[in-house]
């Protein structure tokens, strides 16, 4: 159930910082502009969040993720980022992997996200985004070895921690 949470609250993000949603005054889910975002995802969570104005964004996180994550490893196939490979364990459960193609982006932002977590450079708007689903989902230690840089999983926490209430 964390995937699917977690695909929720990124598309939450990526809507948020185009302007498109933002929170009224009590708290609550509020589109400011229900026009094509030029993406299909987008689009149809946009029509998602329509629906649900006034809500909780928890509920929305919910229903955006909801059956998202075939769209979007499709995309990523189709964009070159990852391949699916098919086997099977035992030579009877089938099984799926997403291998990435093109390691240059993961290795770009692994090095950005090192470079505010560890070295404490100042982060823009859509990686201080990231660093906060990364602490929401308490896994910034997956990302970025504490123990690599000196640093215990706590120490790298609360610097995700600063940068999630700071942006």
């Amino acid at each position: 159930m964390v995937l699917p949470h977690s695909l929720g609250g990124a598309t939450l993000l990526e809507l948020t910082l185009s302007e498109r949603v933002g929170l009224d005054d009590r708290k609550r889910v509020a589109v400011h502009d229900l026009s094509s975002a030029g993406d299909p995802i987008l689009d149809e969570a946009l029509g998602t969040i329509g629906t649900r104005q006034g809500k909780d964004p928890k509920a929305v996180v919910k229903a955006l993720g909801k059956n998202l994550r075939p769209a979007l490893y499709d995309r990523l196939v189709a964009e070159a980022v990852v391949r699916a490979e098919e086997s099977k364990v035992l030579g009877i459960f089938p099984v799926r992997r997403w291998p990435a193609e093109r390691a240059q982006h993961e290795e770009q932002v692994h090095t950005q996200l090192t470079q505010i977590l560890v070295h404490r450079t100042t982060p823009d708007s859509r990686t201080a985004a990231l660093i906060s689903l990364l602490h929401a989902l308490n896994s910034e230690h997956r990302i970025v070895d504490p123990k690599e840089h000196g640093l215990t999983r706590k120490e790298l926490q609360s610097r995700a921690m600063e940068v999630s209430t700071g942006d």
